[in-house]
């Protein structure tokens, strides 16, 4: 059992604009009206807060410049802050790094630079002989750290379905850059409003939860998925809701090709709402 206040902060999200500022957002639930609640964000270390009142929905956001002082969180350099979220008798706190990522062309900018990507694909069971899929934090950084230094990567693709909390902390604090993906893959009833509204809820659950995670770079929404017009209506309604909840990171989903010879062609008309494509090949 957790003992907490009849207003709580049900959801906290911080991170950084592209144009450079820092962002807070906070959402209140309770038994008791939320509305007009004051919120507030701080950095302790960076000297920031940011205040304000909850709408009438007991919604938040509020926005500063970010310091001087601020280092960016990068691969090469994974400077994380301790951050506070605080609103009455309840406080949220979490570990953050503050970053950028964009696209221009066809470079995906870090923090306003081109980066190669350079990693593999996984699924979540531990190294070993007998591994199992009970990842503590020393399994997540074995498994990561051999990415990190034994592969000198700076990408992973947590594949096929989202890993653990523990995965994508461990990825912040090693300095891995995240591919984020739910199990939308091969054939599903495209056609069927309730399989849609699953992959929905697993996609808004998976974002609500580590919308904080500088690592993540790629929310994906699905993995060789075979052309039709259902397809096609079912995965854009699930970019359209990663960009509704999150308009700081980018979208993709791994796209079957057509092959002739050695030549590979992307005629997947989803590639025109995705912001990067990535192809699968054998």
């Amino acid at each position: 059992l957790i003992s907490v206040p009849e207003t709580i902060i049900d959801d906290a999200w911080v991170r950084l604009n592209r144009d450079g500022g820092i962002a807070a957002s906070v959402r209140l639930s309770g038994s008791i009206p939320s509305g007009g609640a004051p919120v507030r964000l701080r950095i302790p270390s960076l000297g920031v807060t940011i205040a304000g009142k909850t709408d009438p929905s007991g919604n938040w956001t509020g926005t500063a410049l970010a310091p001087r002082a601020l280092r960016r969180w990068s691969p090469e350099s994974p400077t994380l802050y301790d951050v506070r979220f605080e609103s009455g008798g309840d406080v949220v706190q979490d570990r953050v790094g503050f970053r950028t990522i964009e696209v221009r062309g066809q470079d995906i900018l870090l923090n306003g630079n081109p980066i190669f990507l350079r990693g593999i694909s996984m699924h979540e069971e531990e190294l070993g002989e007998n591994p199992i899929r009970r990842i503590t934090p020393e399994a997540a950084r074995a498994l990561l750290g051999t990415i990190k230094t034994g592969l000198h990567g700076n990408f992973v693709r947590l594949a096929h379905y989202p890993h653990s909390e523990v995965m994508t902390r461990a990825a912040d604090e090693l300095g891995l850059l995240v591919w984020s993906e739910i199990p939308v893959y091969w054939q599903v009833r495209w056609a069927n409003p309730g399989v849609l509204h699953g992959a929905e809820t697993m996609l808004r659950e998976n974002i609500a939860r580590d919308r904080n995670r500088a690592s993540i770079i790629l929310w994906s929404v699905g993995n060789e998925t075979p052309l039709s017009a259902a397809r096609n209506d079912f995965m854009r309604a699930l970019v359209k809701t990663v960009r509704d909840l999150d308009d700081s990171r980018l979208v993709t989903a791994a796209l079957l090709a057509g092959r002739e010879g050695n030549v590979q062609t992307i005629d997947d008309p989803l590639a025109a709402d995705l912001d990067v494509l990535a192809v699968n090949t054998y």
